[in-house]
């Protein structure tokens, strides 16, 4: 028996989903390929610019920490979500979300930009 519960099919009769998939499953490994060569890059583009920005490792190791602390806490975070209304959590981090944003966009502004006109 498979998942679906149906007993498994002779290889002569292969189901519509699955002929799809397997006609077209090529393209998806190179441009996932892709995908994550550009995410490397981005990663280690915006490290080297924190360096330039800030001269020191301590400010890349903090980018470094910043950017795997989501990972880290993802697994307590689904617990907190298995256990609330979803509707209540959406609305708190909403809430906690929406001004940490606007903190974070003013503090990276700069109040008088520069023009190089």
């Amino acid at each position: 028996m498979t998942l679906s519960g149906q007993d498994s099919l002779p290889q002569h009769q292969i189901p519509a989903e699955l002929a799809w998939w397997r006609s077209n499953r090529f393209p998806y490994f190179p441009s996932r390929l892709i995908s994550q060569i550009g995410d490397m890059a981005a990663v280690a583009a915006v490290a080297v610019h924190v360096y330039l920005i800030a001269k020191s490792g301590l400010a890349v190791g903090l980018f470094f920490l910043v950017r795997v602390l989501p990972r880290t806490l993802g697994t307590f975070a689904g617990a907190i979500g298995d256990r609330t209304e979803l509707r209540r959590l959406m609305m708190c981090c909403d809430l906690v979300g929406a001004p940490l944003s606007s903190a974070r966009s003013r503090w990276l502004t700069p109040v008088f930009p520069s023009c190089s006109c």
